[in-house]
Order: structure tokens, then C-alpha cells, then sequence
């Protein structure tokens, strides 16, 4: 981009010269730019030839021309380059002798001015010496001619900017006649039998030339008799799973001459073209769906023959079906974790081999026979996701939808000396996550704000902490190994309280400290089976509801657990805490829940 000051009352401008440029192939062309300006005075845009300076004024106050518009927004300017010739004013444009592509300038400014030039240009030009056109207009494609064979090549072609010299008729790459004056043509006497491409090579006054589309014709035998043809692979009925891979092959004979070509075809659309034998061509990729295909075989003399239609189905392979049983999705644990995977896989086309079970991308380990698991143990904090893949015997394989599972490191836990939260830290990877859970008249508030300093001196930047749906605010900041961390919270008393502030009692962890979960300052939580009633009798084959309620009055409850005797029946992690139990058989059974905290403690079923 070209960027232009003009002082108030100065002259300006600027030009690009350029060594002697031959742009006679733009006599009918334009000299383009991207224009922006606002200045209302006059101004000026020109070229330099070998004829000197010629110029396009633009007066002040003046009317748009060109495209020129002074509205302080980019247009584009069009000028032809017949506008520079300009013999009344005594200025001309040589177009082979260009010396100066652009020039752009003013008299003294009526004010201070800016103008913006870019993406200059030259359209319109045309080659040297445009080649020829020419069409073979006779014979007609596909033409069958018996013998004796008279053929007359007839061509039309011409020259937009001169005069068409000869027109060549070819047979391939051999030289059949030329014709000097139009109608174009040429007649071959006695062409023997047999199939020929046919081509006129048109040449103008300037030594370009242009060929024409290729035309084939037939030259028969008299008495040619149409070939046979059968597809002979694959067979009819046969039946292909996908990605399919089918071949086709055809037998095709003439007794008359020889065969030219076999096309095969699915339904009407053309596969392929084979022009040798043994006919043949593969179709990579058919997708699944019912074809119906044929194979045509032309002969030397022209004629055509289809074969039989040959149907076939391509289906999608019976694939296994696998799904994660255990541990349910959302599942939360504590680090360093132990559980067990569990995954159901059949297959109505074929044995199962084996199930592997994949973290993200990597595998932990496989099993071969049913019920398909695998332990999982010292599993670190992290955010995990877990598949199990399945493989049958015939090779097809099917991936489960993945499970999110979430294991929590064991923060580091206290209360405030003041009672009026309770704060959670802990490590994981390269980040410290921070808790505060408001206690008592503490809950309800909208605001919590964590001031850390990192270290033993320094100040202590504060940070505002996110409000979660249970009511817990939370903050994660990456700080080095081996950190001396100090904090302190500034928080909301209750919804519209006031607000408190721990600075004079700030709190300390070394980043990287795993806490054991056993503090006792952690209070258990509590849990109550409300459904079904003891005594509850159902019919079998039985649904029922389980229902739990569960608190923890310094912390979180993190799960809650059903279970029938010391068999798990499933978990909630969020109220209202609650499972359905299906098609259980008669029987007598003594259900139970566990609750678990977020510090880790879980309160023992009732006996």
C-alpha cells in the first residue's frame, strides 16, 4: 500500500518508474487501483511511455469518473488506457515502450490531504497471438462406415485476431491431408477396416495452432455381425461386505473382427473401460446396497453388445457390541485409586476373542474370556476416559462409548479458626486447586477471593475464586514444586452479608504435600436409607427404587453407594441421591448405603 501526505499548499505526488515495459497486449485493457482519500482538491493519475507523460485529471469539486469516490472508504478506480491518449491535449501513449506504470500527483493542496493507494494493476490483456479455434464437424463420433470406405473430413476454424493459414486432418498422429481454404475438408479414399481417431490441427497467420476434440469412427467389414459378451466374475447372488473390493471380468469375442473396447457398468452408470484382454477392472470401495451390473463389449465394426445383468449385495459387516459396565459414568475416586473395569461384549456373527481397555489412547490391558475386567490399581489424580474394545474372531472390532471417570488427590483440609469455612488444597501435575466451603451463616454468599503469596516474602495478589453449584468456591493456580504457599480468603457472610477477611490468619501448604485423608478434624458424613421401607415386599420380577440421604456437616458429600449385602449395586453423586434396582429375583435381601466425603472418610453401612 502507497500512503500520500499532501501539506496545505504544497505540491505532491510520487511515481513508480520501471525499466522499458512492451504492454501492447493491453491496448483494450485498464490500468486498476484500490483508492481512499476525503481530499476534495485536485489531483491527478498518469503513465509514462516512450512518448512522455500523459495524464487523467481529476478536478477539485469535480464529478466521479472512473470510480473514483472521496468518501474516505476504499473504491476501486478503472481507467482504460485508450483514456491516456489524449492528442488534443498533446499527450500520447506508446503501449510498447511503458516506462513508468504509475504516476499520481497534484497542484499546491487546498488543504492537508492523505491518500491511500493500493493493489495496482493492469487487466485486460491478451496473449500475444490468441491461438485458433477448430471443431471436426464431420464424420460424427462413432460414425460406422462399411467398406469400401470413402471418408470426408470436414473442420470449421478460425482466428480472432488474424486469418487461419491451413487445417490438418489427422488419423492418431499420422497426417491424412491438409486444406489451405475454407470449408475445410478432406476425403480419405479407401479406408481399410478398423477403428480411428480422428483430429483436425488448425494453424493461423502467427504459427499458433490449436487441435480439435478427437472423433472415433468405425470402418466395417461388410456383413460384420455384432460381438458376444459375459460377465463372467463375480457371479450372480454373490454377496460382499464392506469396504468392498469386487472384481469384475468379462469374456467378449466377434467373429467378424475383433473387439475395440468392454465398458462395465452398475445399472447405467459407466465403472470402467478395459481395452485389452483378459477384460477386467476392480471397484475399490463399494459401499453397501444391492448393484445390479453388465458388461458391453463394441467391435471393431462399430456394433455393441450388453451382457446379462449380474446382481450382486454389498452389506455392512455384523460388527461386536460392547459397552463399560463399571464403573458407571461420572464416577468420582479418591487417589491413589484402585477399580475394577467391567465390560459386556457379544457378537451374533462371531465368537468374541478378546476385550482390551483403553485410557484415552492407551491400552491398560486385555481380557479373553467372559466376564471381561481389569484391574486398575495406583491410579493418580486425573480426569480420565475409559473404552473397552472388542474383537470377534472374524476380525471386526467395535470401541465402546467412553466412560468419565475422576479421581480426586486427598486435599489437605482445615477449618478456620473462626468457624466460618472450611479450606481444601491439593497437587496435581503442575497445578494447586484451592476449596473454600462456607460454614454455617457462611453459606449463601456470592463472593470468595484467595490472596497467595508464593514463598516467604512478597506480596500477596489476590484471585477471584469460581462459585460452584454446591455452593463451594474453587481456584487453580500452576506453582512450582516445593512451594511455600501462604493464603488467605476474603469472603461474602450469607447472601448479601458482610464481608470478612483472614489476612491477619493466613493458612500455609507446601505444593506437592499429599495428605493422607485420616486428619481427625474431618467430620464423617451421614447417611440415611429413606426407600424402600424395611419389611417392603415386591413382586418378582421386581424394580425398586433405592432413595438416600446423605450430609457431611464440614466438608462435601462426594458419593453415596447401594448395596445388597456386600455386593454394590450402583452409586449417585448427586442429590437427590438414588438408584433403580431391575429384575430382581425372589429372594430376601438387606440393602444399605455408604456415604462418602470429600475428604475421603466413609461412613460404615449399618450392620
Amino acid at each position: 500500500m502507497l500512503a500520500v501526505h499532501a501539506n496545505s499548499g504544497s505540491w505532491f505526488g510520487l511515481g513508480v518508474d520501471n525499466v522499458a515495459k512492451n504492454m501492447g497486449n493491453f491496448a483494450n485493457g485498464a490500468l486498476k487501483f484500490q483508492f481512499k482519500t476525503t481530499y476534495a482538491g485536485q489531483f491527478k493519475v498518469g503513465v509514462k511511455s516512450g512518448h512522455g507523460e500523459t495524464w487523467i485529471n481529476f478536478p477539485a469539486g469535480g464529478a466521479s469518473q472512473y470510480g473514483m469516490v472521496r468518501d474516505g472508504s476504499w473504491h476501486e478506480v478503472a481507467i482504460p488506457l485508450s483514456a491516456f491518449d489524449q492528442p488534443n491535449l498533446g499527450m500520447h501513449i506508446d503501449l510498447v515502450s511503458m516506462t513508468s506504470l504509475f504516476m499520481f500527483a497534484g497542484d499546491p493542496a487546498i488543504s492537508d490531504g492523505d491518500f491511500y493507494i493500493d493493489d495496482i494493476r493492469f487487466t485486460g490483456g491478451v496473449a500475444a497471438n490468441p491461438p485458433p479455434t477448430v471443431t471436426l464437424t464431420a464424420p460424427a463420433n462413432n460414425a460406422i462406415v462399411t467398406l469400401p470406405a470413402s471418408l470426408t473430413l470436414t473442420a470449421t476454424a478460425a482466428d480472432a485476431n488474424g486469418t487461419v493459414t491451413k487445417v490438418d486432418f489427422y488419423q492418431g498422429a499420422t497426417l491424412l491431408g491438409t486444406s489451405t481454404t475454407s470449408p475445410y475438408s478432406y476425403t480419405w479414399a479407401g479406408a481399410p477396416a478398423g477403428v480411428y481417431v480422428l483430429t483436425a490441427k488448425a494453424t493461423d497467420d502467427g504459427g499458433a495452432t490449436t487441435t480439435s476434440s478427437p472423433v472415433t469412427v468405425f470402418v466395417a467389414a461388410a456383413g460384420n455381425t455384432a460381438p458376444t459378451v459375459s460377465l463372467t466374475s463375480p457371479s450372480d447372488g454373490a454377496r460382499f461386505l464392506t469396504p468392498a473390493s469386487i472384481t469384475l471380468s468379462a469374456s467378449a469375442t466377434d467373429a467378424g473382427g475383433g473387439i475395440y473396447k468392454v465398458d462395465f457398468y452398475q445399472g447405467t452408470t459407466l465403472l470402467a473401460t478395459s481395452y485389452t484382454s483378459p477384460y477386467s477392472y476392480t471397484w475399490a470401495g463399494a459401499p453397501a446396497g444391492s448393484y445390479a451390473l453388465s458388461a458391453k463389449a463394441t467391435d471393431t465394426g462399430g456394433l455393441v453388445t450388453t451382457s446379462a445383468v449380474v446382481n450382486i449385495t454389498v452389506a455392512d459387516p455384523i460388527v461386536p457390541t460392547v459397552s463399560i459396565t463399571a464403573p458407571a459414568a461420572g464416577t468420582s475416586l479418591l487417589a491413589p485409586a484402585t477399580l475394577t473395569i467391567a465390560a459386556t461384549a457379544t457378537d451374533t456373527n462371531s465368537p468374541i476373542a478378546k476385550v482390551e481397555f483403553y485410557q484415552g489412547t492407551t491400552k491398560l490391558g486385555e481380557d479373553l474370556t467372559a466376564p471381561y475386567t481389569y484391574d486398575w490399581a495406583n491410579v493418580g489424580p486425573g480426569s480420565y476416559s475409559l473404552t473397552a474394545k472388542a474383537t470377534a474372531n472374524d476380525g471386526y472390532a467395535t470401541t465402546s462409548t467412553a466412560i468419565a471417570l475422576e479421581v480426586k488427590a486427598i486435599p489437605c483440609a482445615s477449618t478456620a479458626s473462626n468457624g466460618e469455612y472450611r479450606y481444601e488444597v491439593y497437587t496435581s501435575g503442575t497445578d494447586v486447586s484451592f476449596t473454600f466451603h462456607p460454614l454455617g451463616a457462611t453459606a449463601g454468599g456470592s463472593l470468595a477471593i484467595i490472596f497467595i503469596r508464593e514463598g516467604s516474602t512478597g506480596a500477596y495478589p489476590g484471585y477471584t475464586m469460581v462459585k460452584n453449584a454446591a455452593g463451594d468456591f474453587t481456584f487453580t493456580k500452576t506453582i512450582a514444586a516445593g512451594t511455600v504457599a501462604s493464603f488467605y480468603f476474603t469472603y461474602q457472610v450469607g447472601a448479601g452479608g458482610a464481608e470478612h477477611n483472614t489476612a491477619d490468619a493466613p493458612h500455609s501448604y507446601t505444593v506437592g504435600t499429599v495428605c493422607t485423608g485420616s486428619s481427625t478434624t474431618n467430620i464423617p458424613p451421614t447417611v440415611s436409607l429413606t426407600a424402600p421401607l424395611a419389611t417392603a415386599t415386591f413382586t418378582a420380577p421386581a424394580t425398586i427404587s433405592l432413595a438416600a440421604t446423605a450430609a457431611d456437616t464440614d466438608g462435601t458429600v462426594t458419593k453415596v453407594e447401594f448395596y445388597q449385602g456386600s455386593t454394590k449395586l450402583g452409586e449417585a453423586t448427586t442429590a437427590p441421591y438414588a438408584y433403580s434396582w431391575t429384575n430382581v429375583m425372589a429372594g430376601s435381601y438387606v440393602l444399605t448405603a455408604t456415604a462418602t466425603d470429600n475428604n475421603g472418610p466413609v461412613l460404615p453401612r449399618p450392620p
